[in-house]
């Protein structure tokens, strides 16, 4: 790699669904109450449910997310996928409430990406359901009932969701986010962020303003 690595660039970057531009924020952290937050071994995460039956769009939440200087969650393991169901539950006392995630195959139909945060762009799903052809790219983690062409109601679209429960987690799509009632941020700091095997040294202290410096050879 070179020898200075920025992680992650402020310039905006255009999403599939319009043409609205989003710039990342300098904020940090600033969740609304105590028990909208939660912490896994590499993430921490904040849960938000507006409080109205519909989030008005995924730009929307992506938007806000930056404003907070976080991006729309993308759970890169079981203990972040429990984590958002408890916060779910512990917020609006539904623990199968719908959750949007950053997850989308807006670009080429049946292939996932996630949108936002240090994954995005990452492809991570090909193919329809777990038994018709579907796979996992790269060991990328996926929950065991991942359902990406169909969701609960038997619909498909771009939008990623999270449902079911805190022991049986459920991934699915959703054209349109009219019964989806939350969304997450999630948070890193650039010690996690940098790969501290390869890292001589690192500048900043939270995503997006990490700076590593690469080790000779690298």
């Amino acid at each position: 790699s070179s020898t200075h690595q920025k992680l992650l660039t402020t310039t905006p970057f255009f999403f599939p669904y319009s043409s609205h531009l989003l710039t990342y924020a300098s904020a940090r952290p600033a969740p609304d109450a105590a028990i909208n937050v939660g912490t896994t071994t590499t993430s921490t995460f904040s849960m938000h449910c507006p409080g109205v039956s519909t989030i008005p769009s995924i730009e929307w939440a992506i938007d806000t997310c930056h404003t907070k200087g976080g991006w729309l969650a993308t759970p890169q393991s079981l203990d972040d996928d429990i984590m958002l169901r408890n916060l779910v539950t512990a917020v609006t006392g539904v623990s199968t409430d719908y959750l949007v995630i950053g997850g989308s195959d807006a670009w080429v139909e049946a292939h996932w990406v996630w949108v936002d945060g240090p994954e995005k762009g990452r492809l991570f799903w090909t193919g329809n359901l777990p038994n018709d052809n579907g796979k996992v790219i790269g060991h990328r983690y996926v929950p065991p009932k991942f359902y990406p062409e169909k969701d609960g109601t038997g619909s498909s679209g771009d939008f990623m969701i999270q449902f079911g429960s805190a022991t049986n987690i459920i991934w699915g799509d959703v054209s349109h986010l009219g019964t989806t009632q939350c969304y997450a941020c999630q948070y890193q700091r650039c010690s996690i962020l940098c790969n501290t095997t390869h890292t001589a040294s690192i500048t900043g202290t939270w995503w997006p303003d990490c700076v590593c410096t690469c080790k000779p050879g690298w």
